[in-house]
């Protein structure tokens, strides 16, 4: 998802059918901006993989 934000995972809502999906690569490191609700409800994403470094903040 990169840099993806709530706008774009709308578009991506809209746009494709997906859904029950095996893994996600949850953007934004984690973060709390990463992605709402809705789109994890939709995709409902098995497993979720976040990338971050040592002391990441």
């Amino acid at each position: 998802m990169g840099e993806a934000r709530v706008t774009t995972e709308k578009e991506i809502m809209n746009k494709y059918n997906i859904y029950n999906i095996d893994v996600l690569k949850v953007g934004h490191h984690g973060s709390r901006t990463s992605s709402c609700k809705e789109f994890i409800s939709e995709i409902n994403p098995r497993y979720s993989i976040i990338s971050v470094g040592k002391n990441n903040r």
